[in-house]
């Protein structure tokens, strides 16, 4: 019972960062995406098993006049294959308990994982370009990592 008492709290409390009504958009038409969104179970095999960086997206899928601004600049990341990079979104309004897990507050949020830790987050106020900046200064670090450790044999 305690444990629906926080996804019941969490919901709320994202709603009131962001996600009610005042400032939903006035379409709820879903465009295509590039980006898929994904259950608990989905991501925390998809975080364990990705060797690269997964950037998860925290999200409604429509409503939201600040998720609706950052989705298609986020697909757009995502499109960019030479930054090797995985996007899964997290739908709120379905995975609340998720949300609450990982601290998720705002919406939207996006964290990034590396070999299953967290090493970033950001919330908006946020933009794709600042979010892409940090993503590859992930990957110049692993690279270095790697190839430090190759030189190292």
């Amino acid at each position: 019972m305690k444990s629906m008492a926080r996804v019941v709290a969490s919901a709320s409390f994202l709603v009131m960062l962001g996600c009610q009504s005042a400032n939903s958009t006035k379409s709820h038409v879903q465009t295509a995406e590039s980006v898929s969104y994904i259950t608990t179970e989905e991501l925390s095999a998809e975080v364990a098993e990705e060797d690269g960086i997964v950037l998860v997206e925290f999200c409604v899928p429509a409503g939201c006049a600040r998720c609706d601004r950052m989705r298609q600049p986020i697909d757009q990341l995502a499109s960019d294959e030479q930054r090797g990079l995985t996007i899964r979104r997290v739908n709120l309004q379905q995975q609340p308990g998720l949300a609450w897990e990982l601290g998720v507050k705002v919406c939207p949020s996006y964290i990034a994982f590396r070999d299953g830790e967290e090493v970033f987050r950001a919330e908006y106020p946020t933009s794709s370009d600042l979010i892409a900046v940090e993503i590859d200064r992930l990957r110049q670090t692993t690279e270095a990592q790697q190839l430090s450790s190759y030189s190292a044999r």
